[in-house]
């Protein structure tokens, strides 16, 4: 590899048509940087491009433009395209990463061989009626294994990367016309245009599927320790051990304690891999290529002035190109990152040992490329070294794991973050559930902490926004039903405002409650909704207050806390059976009982004055 001053990729600003093909062919698409020194890996003239960037989970598909795929007569407007877009990026937008690169030239390569098929062998000889052919074309398609046409969403990637190519044509040194002009990919493939809140896609996991997988990730964790003590003997053994090393493994684990075979003692090390990432992405958040950035030495704290200690971990993060970033976790996930240091060693041995070979024999890119993993936590095996484990491994381990625990879910990576941001959202209504303990830091305060620590991961604060902005408008929409039975002091307004049909004024019924919601301050105490928004904390937030809630003009009780006033009114019917609670504590535990009363006749679930208990 030839070496050079500094990192010149992409260093040509102007049209492509201004260079000769001899000065193209020297361009530097791709540097590579060992110990201070950058290198080039690829040139404009070769048919591969290849990049060591971006996450460490992908594979080597995901990093190299194969030019190799392409027709011989589109080669070269290919490449000087995706120069450009490596280079530019999309009008207004950001310079891509190279695994959108991949995708773009993967789906423009379908759009090549259809024009092929058409008896064309440039873009710049493409017209709008075999534009509008590729579009029929398409929505021809059927997908190879379950033979059903493609999706009107792939319709339109394919077609915005046939306008992405017309866009970049004149920087990239030919003309192409432009497709549809009095259209766009939206429209011809048939995506509807959405409006209001985004729509996640990605599916939350089921509570109890997700209880389930987590309750035995912690104990695959609790016991992660001394599994490693195991491995870690046998390791000796093997080292040292002349004669039947394998024998003298199994009897050490039998004395360990140990009742398995050697393959199963091998799975359960797998496992504590698997556990620590569901725990870890469970508490966190975190993109599978986050997690997969996370290397030795990740943890560390803050402390308030007021002395509460608050966890975090760094790590990298590419999909919004902010970098190096922290995310906060409880105190759990700092112990699944521990283990997963002690756990990563071997791999880390396997990567240090091919480091020294490849710097003897002077193989930069590799070297590069091996750098990037020794220090990762989460690896695997990859012949005689390990990399970091890509993310279709990942979701096979989890859904193996998952099988082991008898749970029928079809776990992906990405499937945590959405369910985190479901379940943080729900903790700043209230809503716990069984990950309280973990979730307790969660609330709207998160935004403050994370501020506070300068930290840039955002978007997480944003999708936890999304799911909270969509709970509020579920709430509010079931408010404003005139079949929702609602009571509390802050429900006569609520009640007024329903009867004066108010849908006239708006556009919609969904314009209504957006705009409205938008007005309401709203959070739940478990027992009551709360629309105060003076910043006074909450009376009927604590232990021995709840019954406030029920005359307070800020309170807003539905149907579905009904089990709980239920529940309540019991138990205050047994504490009047106490004989020395005194003449004032029998007063007030008979004003809370008829409070009780007064919200379950109000809600339909009794008359006004009958016994909730006899």
């Amino acid at each position: 590899m030839k070496a050079v001053t500094s990192d010149r990729r992409l260093d040509h600003l102007g049209s492509m048509s201004e260079l000769t093909s001899a000065a193209r062919k020297r361009l530097v698409v791709s540097t590579l940087r060992v110990g201070g020194q950058y290198y080039i890996q690829s040139l404009y003239g070769d048919e591969k491009w290849q990049f060591v960037e971006g996450p460490t989970n992908l594979g080597d598909a995901m990093r190299t433009l194969d030019f190799r795929l392409v027709p011989v007569c589109y080669m070269e407007e290919m490449k000087s395209s995706i120069y450009v877009y490596l280079r530019e990026g999309r009008r207004g937008r950001e310079r891509p990463r190279i695994t959108t690169a991949v995708l773009i030239l993967k789906q423009a390569r379908r759009f090549i061989n259809f024009m092929m098929r058409r008896g064309l062998t440039s873009l710049s000889r493409a017209r709008q009626d075999d534009y509008m052919a590729y579009v029929t074309h398409l929505k021809q398609t059927v997908t190879r294994r379950q033979g059903r046409p493609i999706s009107a969403l792939t319709i339109e990637k394919h077609l915005l990367a046939v306008e992405l190519l017309g866009q970049l044509s004149g920087a990239a040194g030919f003309k192409m016309e432009r497709p549809w002009p009095h259209s766009s990919a939206k429209l011809l493939s048939g995506v509807p245009s959405q409006g209001g809140p985004r729509v996640a896609k990605t599916p939350v996991i089921p509570e109890r599927a997700l209880r389930t997988i987590f309750q035995a990730s912690v104990q695959q964790l609790e016991r992660g320790s001394s599994l490693l003590d195991m491995r870690d003997g046998v390791a000796a053994i093997s080292r040292s051990a002349v004669v039947d090393p394998y024998r003298r493994r199994i009897t050490y684990l039998r004395e360990q304690g140990w009742l398995g075979n050697y393959g199963e003692f091998q799975r359960a090390l797998l496992d504590i891999r698997t556990a620590c990432y569901v725990i870890i992405a469970t508490l966190s958040g975190c993109r599978n290529h986050e997690i997969g950035f996370i290397e030795n030495d990740a943890c560390f704290s803050t402390v308030t002035k007021d002395g509460e200690r608050t966890w975090w971990f760094r790590s990298v993060s590419t999909k919004t190109h902010v970098g190096k970033t922290e995310w906060m976790i409880p105190e759990l996930a700092v112990k699944a990152i521990r283990l997963m240091e002690r756990w990563a060693t071997p791999f880390q041995a396997k990567i240090e040992k091919e480091i020294r070979g490849l710097r003897k024999a002077g193989r930069g890119a590799e070297l590069a490329e091996a750098m990037r993993h020794r220090r990762a936590l989460f690896l695997c095996s990859t012949g005689s070294t390990a990399r970091t484990m890509r993310a279709i491994n990942m979701c096979a381990k989890l859904r193996e794991f998952a099988r082991k625990q008898g749970i029928d879910w079809p776990f992906t990576t990405h499937q945590f973050r959405r369910t985190f941001a479901v379940t943080a959202a729900r903790s700043s209504f209230g809503d716990l559930r069984y990950l309280k303990e973990h979730f307790k830091h969660w609330s709207m305060d998160m935004t403050l902490l994370y501020a506070a620590a300068g930290v840039q991961e955002k978007e997480l604060l944003d999708e936890v926004s999304d799911e909270l902005e969509a709970i509020q408008l579920g709430v509010l929409s079931n408010w404003l039903s005139p079949s929702t039975r609602l009571t509390g002091g802050g429900a006569k307004g609520v009640k007024r405002f329903r009867e004066e049909n108010p849908i006239r004024m708006y556009p919609s019924r969904s314009a209504m409650v957006k705009l409205l919601s938008n007005e309401v301050h709203l959070r739940s105490n478990g027992h009551a909704w709360c629309t105060a928004d003076n910043g006074r904390s909450c009376i009927g937030a604590t232990s021995f207050h709840k019954t406030r809630c029920v005359d307070c003009t800020n309170s807003i009780i539905g149907e579905e806390h009904a089990a709980f006033y239920r529940k309540m009114a019991i138990d205050l019917e047994q504490l009047l059976e106490i004989e020395d609670i005194g003449q004032s504590g029998r007063a007030r535990v008979m004003r809370d009982i008829a409070r009780c009363e007064r919200v379950l006749a109000e809600l339909g679930g009794q008359n006004k004055g009958e016994k909730v208990c006899e």
